[in-house]
């Protein structure tokens, strides 16, 4: 009998990535799963407007990637969160800092 066991650093980008998506899920973020996200070759996107974010399905072939561009895309939920989820804006994290006086300008 032979068992084929995934290496540890797929099954920890697996659990890394299950993880981040449970957390923006639970922040009210829908994640769709398309073969595109867009009218270009882009392969993950975040709407703020909706707050929905794409993930191309040819991403689950690549989990290193994947995990890559969902954590750029949180980023982008993060900055939305600043400004408020319910708003169709967002903010940057380094403006959000300055204002609470834990960033300077320089």
């Amino acid at each position: 009998m032979l068992i084929w066991v995934a290496p540890a650093s797929l099954a920890s980008l697996s659990v890394r990535t299950d993880r981040l998506i449970n957390r923006l899920q639970s922040l009210g973020v829908v994640i769709d799963r398309l073969e595109r996200c867009g009218p270009g070759a882009e392969r993950a996107a975040y709407n703020m407007g909706v707050n929905r974010l794409c993930m191309s399905q040819g991403l689950r072939d690549e989990p290193g990637f994947q995990l890559d561009l969902l954590t750029h895309e949180a980023i982008h939920v993060v900055q939305d969160c600043l400004d408020g989820l319910d708003t169709p804006t967002s903010s940057t994290i380094s403006l959000m800092l300055q204002a609470q006086g834990g960033f300077s300008p320089a």
